[in-house]
């Protein structure tokens, strides 16, 4: 999974937002299917990662590292 990281502005521009739109954290979104990761557990013997059909679902991390690093 590759993340490319967008600006916020960006985001808000492209999906149509106010320009006073409150950012409230990152998600991952697997734009081939269109879905959000809503859960993940990771250890050295697996990763299990879970996905939601809607942003509403989606998993927020407060930065972008932290997004990073559940890959």
């Amino acid at each position: 999974m590759k993340l490319k990281k967008t600006p916020i502005s960006d985001v808000i521009k492209e999906l149509g937002l106010p320009e006073n739109t409150t950012f409230t954290g990152y998600a991952i979104h697997l734009h081939e299917s269109d879905e959000f990761l809503m859960t993940y557990e990771t250890n050295e013997y697996m990763d299990n990662l879970c996905w939601a059909k809607t942003p509403e679902l989606a998993k927020k991390f407060q930065s972008y590292s932290k997004a990073k690093k559940t890959r």
